[in-house]
């Protein structure tokens, strides 16, 4: 009995190995990619020809054509010492000067035939102010000052600035009657004086002087 047992199991183990072993056979051949075993390179021929050129066909000979270079452009330089001097042209340049030399002769031209207003004498009442004209005209005079006085001063002596408009620009007293009112109140009235205006741009001087008549 125990031989015909250690028989049975010895079969039933070599067809348990014979399945196994069938079946990873099987698994191989249905689930693992096809490996296609590597192959040999082949050799590759390489053939070298030479290639001639066709023969040229007889005909005119071309002309090469050459491009010529732009000549560098020569710059005169100063001559040093020892060198031999060169003639150097200079362009003439229109000079300015004789249009400018005739302007400002023409200006001072004008400013000799206008004359400064030098001197003017004015004659002072209790009705008016009489202004004897000197080298430029009057063109408003205003009302004449009212003095509250006794007895007029002898004179008063006052300085202005006249611009090219005519307008007295500055007045100053340079001789004081010696009463303050008369003074200030001339002064007043010389900066309302307008002269006719001039062509020339310049501030004339000229002094008024002041006198009185009962």
């Amino acid at each position: 009995m125990v031989k015909v047992s250690a028989e049975n199991f010895l079969y039933f183990a070599i067809s348990v190995l014979v399945n196994l072993l069938f079946l990873k056979i099987l698994y191989i051949y249905l689930f693992l990619p096809n490996i296609s075993p590597p192959q040999a390179f082949t050799p590759l021929s390489v053939k070298i020809e030479e290639i001639k050129a066709p023969p040229k066909k007889p005909g005119k000979p071309q002309k090469k054509v050459v491009k010529k270079k732009p000549e560098a452009v020569s710059v005169s330089q100063a001559p040093e010492k020892g060198d031999v001097p060169v003639e150097v042209k200079e362009e003439k340049e229109v000079s300015l000067l004789p249009e400018l030399e005739k302007k400002i002769k023409e200006r001072l031209k004008k400013r000799k035939e206008v004359k400064q207003i030098g001197e003017i004498s004015a004659v002072v009442s209790k009705q008016k102010v009489e202004i004897r004209l000197g080298s430029r005209k009057l063109v408003h005079v205003p009302p004449p000052p009212v003095f509250h006085v006794k007895e007029y001063p002898s004179l008063v002596r006052i300085k202005i600035w006249v611009n090219p408009e005519g307008r007295v620009i500055r007045a100053i007293i340079i001789q004081r009657s010696g009463v303050t009112e008369v003074d200030e109140g001339l002064l007043r009235f010389t900066k309302k004086l307008k002269f006719e205006p001039i062509e020339v741009p310049e501030v004339q001087e000229g002094v008024i002087t002041f006198t009185f008549s009962t």
